[in-house]
């Protein structure tokens, strides 16, 4: 979902991201949408780093 959308919501809104409101409807949309898959990844990531250090010690058993 890391599109360029050229003339972005930002470019129609004259405000970034992080300014102080009030922001249009879509840009609220866009923010929401962005948190939820940000918080959707690092669960992922998190996820992803267990496995990998637990089929480490997996491993590290087998070496006797």
């Amino acid at each position: 979902m890391n599109a360029y959308i050229p003339g972005g919501t930002e470019t129609r809104d004259g405000k970034k991201y992080y300014d102080d409101g009030p922001h249009s409807k879509e840009m609220e949309r866009l923010n929401k949408a962005f948190s939820q898959m940000h918080g959707i990844s690092a669960l992922v990531n998190l996820l992803g780093l267990g496995v990998t250090m637990w089929y480490g010690f997996l491993l590290a058993e087998r070496l006797q």
